[in-house]
């Protein structure tokens, strides 16, 4: 299925990113085996999504300027007194 490919792909990004691991945008597309445009449209994508990320020429690698990481997954909520908060 497409969308699980596209989360899994950004969730691998992330990951990289987290670890100062990515590379440069060519090396990510190499260990993501998509094209460099895409890690680029991904990169957008997080962009949007208000992921402060940028390239450190330092590390060689994309990374947070802030620290945080993307979630995609279902939460559930707390209980109160045995029962779900409405």
């Amino acid at each position: 299925m497409e969308t699980l490919s596209f989360i899994s792909r950004l969730q691998r990004i992330d990951k990289l990113i987290r670890m100062q691991a990515t590379g440069t945008a060519r090396q990510l597309a190499e260990k993501l085996e998509i094209t460099e445009r895409s890690v680029y449209n991904y990169l957008n994508y997080m962009k949007k999504m208000d992921a402060p990320v940028v390239f450190s020429n330092e590390s060689q690698s994309y990374i947070y300027t802030d620290e945080g990481y993307f979630y995609i997954g279902f939460l559930q909520q707390p209980q109160y007194f045995g029962t779900a908060r409405q």
